[in-house]
């Protein structure tokens, strides 16, 4: 049988498959289909070995979600809310994305003001309910929305965060009178306070919702067609899976389905090899996602936004995402400036040089020119490269207008992607805290291992990690995951009033809610995991760190608790509060617990990435080149130099490469610059480092 691991990029689909009997992997790439991702899937599966009658475990990642919501092609959506909250998706957090530009107007919200409702009701901050909600009034709600053709609504009240009753009956009379109308709680996706951000969260859920839950259904029905009999998991932003049919809570939870896989495969193979300090940089065809793992552990956030006043306040791997990729057009701007993006080909029509129609040049085309990547075919032959198209759209639209010779052109706009990749690494490590001199590159996606040496080099970073397979590393991420759900339970008190007991009921409370989830996903209870987590600030603070609950469960006496009692905690917080913005008050300075959060992993076997003996020939290029060709290169006086190219399959543990050099394979090609060398190591990364 086969575990298969598919993620769905802009402009390639990727697979991984695990077969299970021997551990032996295997990769295959088709092109994206954007006007219907199932498509590309299927035809993924067709072209390789692997029936859905022999998959014992199928892990999907997914743009549908993500794609909707950037393009705003989401479903039409209404909002019922509380009376007087009507206005807390355009009032947003009282903020503007462009402070000094008068001129500047946000987004439009994603539900339109007339769709969203308001429903007579109240729950005070202490969850006592001051006035129920009236079925008649909540139908007749329901009924207009109905007939203005929403196929979703999101039920928004105030306070529902601390009692949810009128949430929870306004839904139950919702759907009860409309089966087919796709209906997000806000209180059931999150259960902490502030009202836009549990608002955004919900209408993301209910505007995505039916279109995640149409794919996955058809997904399910077009594998259970071909013999598949096991449940479809969906990566999530977090870094965990959870089946398919939870749709509403993996419809605003899988925003960043992809980019979390890339990192969980960077974190495990950096944990292989002993790195554990990391960036990952993700490039693929329309964009590039940057990541940290830091100390083996990765790095989370509270929430992501997707737009100025989009937000979904839900926990999610730390990654910034920059128009960045293979499909990234070049284009000179105003003032006569060469620029890079966002702008992108994507999978149709592509970069020139793929001749699909694309008239626009890209990085892609810049590479093709510049000889880094093959000048005839790419994909182990599946995509023939026109190089002499790619070589006429850089002249006429880049080199002409200012003055430069092809080459000159193709160089400057691959230097000006790497500028914009690294400043995007320079905001996560150098704004931040963090010396990018104490981190290895990992670097993953089909463009990858084309730009890392150079950004590497750029930010003086002391190795490029190139995994196996760094085409298909979010695929493979896939199946080095977990189940996760996320819980979390507002309690707002001041640390040194905080009673031990009803921290550790609402905990326990938490860790009930995970296990009866994972049950229902399948896992067994020697395969559960829960760890805690809280949210504190200083006193007075408007928002707040999260930081690891330092105690075992059921450890704290009940009672009243003093500052004392919860030192390990508080120095927890100081460090990384001094860590994120530089700064850290006195240790006695007051704290104040804000949430309560626990996530419910299940453990998934997963594949065994195991090593191999060194070739006794280290030391040496024991790898003969199956070719050379002009390669242009910065360092070499920029200009095209016979470069040796290597087949990477050729390459055993222990070979060493010295630069300048390329070495293809089926879903990448890695550059070494002049003065770099690449070593396989025992796991088949090749670790490029800047000769001392």
């Amino acid at each position: 049988m086969m575990r298969v691991g598919v993620d769905v990029g802009g402009t390639f689909t990727d697979f991984v498959f695990l077969d299970e009997m021997t551990g032996r992997l295997q990769v295959q790439k088709t092109s994206s289909t954007p006007d219907n991702q199932m498509r590309g899937v299927m035809e993924g599966l067709a072209r390789s070995s692997c029936a859905p009658r022999d998959i014992s475990m199928f892990l999907h990642g997914t743009t549908v979600a993500t794609n909707a919501v950037i393009q705003k092609k989401g479903c039409r959506t209404g909002l019922i809310t509380t009376k007087g909250f009507r206005d807390v998706l355009k009032i947003r957090r009282t903020t503007r994305g462009k402070l000094y530009d008068v001129q500047w107007d946000p987004p439009e919200e994603l539900v339109p003001r007339r769709y969203r409702l308001e429903i007579d009701e109240r729950t005070d901050a202490f969850g006592h309910i001051l006035k129920p909600v009236n079925r008649g009034e909540v139908l007749a709600a329901a009924e207009k929305l109905v007939r203005a053709g929403m196929e979703s609504v999101a039920v928004v009240f105030i306070n529902s965060y601390a009692n949810p009753a009128n949430e929870v009956e306004a839904c139950r009379i919702i759907k009860e009178a409309f089966p087919d109308l796709f209906v997000v709680n806000s209180s059931q996706l999150l259960r902490e306070w502030r009202e836009f951000e549990r608002t955004s969260t919900a209408v993301v859920a209910a505007y995505v919702g039916p279109l995640l839950k149409r794919y996955l259904g058809s997904m399910m029905e077009e594998l259970g067609r071909g013999g598949y009999q096991g449940r479809v998991l969906v990566m999530l932003s977090n870094g965990g899976v959870a089946p398919a049919d939870q749709v509403e809570e993996l419809a605003p939870r899988s925003l960043l389905s992809g980019p979390a896989a890339a990192v969980i495969a960077a974190r495990e193979i950096g944990r292989l090899i002993g790195e554990e300090n990391l960036v990952s940089i993700d490039i693929g065809g329309t964009s590039t996602d940057v990541a940290m793992v830091y100390q083996g552990e990765l790095l989370m956030s509270l929430e992501q936004e997707i737009e100025f006043g989009t937000i979904v306040h839900l926990p999610v791997i730390d990654v910034s995402t920059i128009g960045a990729g293979g499909g990234t057009i070049a284009w000179i701007d105003r003032g006569g400036v060469l620029q890079m993006g966002p702008q992108s080909a994507g999978a149709d029509p592509g970069p020139v040089c793929y001749g699909k129609g694309g008239t626009e040049p890209t990085l892609t085309d810049a590479n093709v020119v510049l000889g880094r990547l093959n000048p005839e075919h790419l994909l182990g032959g599946q995509l023939p490269i026109d190089r002499d198209r790619a070589l006429k759209a850089i002249e006429e639209k880049i080199a002409q207008p200012l003055g430069l010779d092809t080459y000159a052109a193709a160089r400057g706009m691959v230097e000006v992607l790497n500028q914009n990749i690294a400043n995007a690494i320079r905001k996560i490590t150098v704004q931040k805290g963090y010396d990018p001199r104490e981190f290895a590159l990992f670097c993953c996606g089909g463009a990858g291992p084309l730009q890392a040496a150079e950004i590497a080099r750029e930010l003086s970073m002391k190795a490029v990690i190139v995994p196996p397979n760094p085409g298909v590393t979010s695929a493979l991420g896939l199946l080095l995951t977990d189940i996760r759900h996320d819980y979390v339970t507002s309690y707002i008190q001041e640390l040194n009033r905080v009673e031990a007991k009803d921290v550790e009921a609402a905990f326990a409370s938490m860790e009930e809610e995970g296990k009866r989830q994972l049950a229902v996903d399948g896992v067994k209870a020697e395969d559960m995991v829960f760890e805690r987590s809280v949210d504190l600030r200083y006193l007075a603070q408007t928002h707040e760190l999260t930081v690891s609950w330092p105690y075992p469960a059921k450890t704290l006496e009940a009672g009243a608790v003093s500052i004392d009692s919860w030192r390990r905690l508080c120095q927890a917080f100081h460090d990384r509060h001094q860590q994120e913005f530089g700064y850290a008050a006195e240790l006695d300075e007051p704290l104040e617990i804000v949430n309560l959060r626990v996530a419910a992993i299940g453990k998934l076997s997963r594949p065994e990435l195991t090593g191999s003996e060194a070739d006794s020939r280290t030391g040496a290029i024991v790898c003969k080149p199956k070719g050379n060709r002009l390669v242009y290169f910065k360092e070499t006086g920029n200009g095209l130099v016979p470069t040796p190219v290597y087949w990477r399959q050729d390459l055993v543990c222990g070979d060493e490469i010295f630069g300048p050099a390329v070495i293809e394979q089926f879903d990448s090609t890695i550059v070494i610059l002049p003065g770099q060398s690449g070593k396989v190591d025992a796991y088949g990364n090749i670790i490029i480092k800047d000769a001392i």
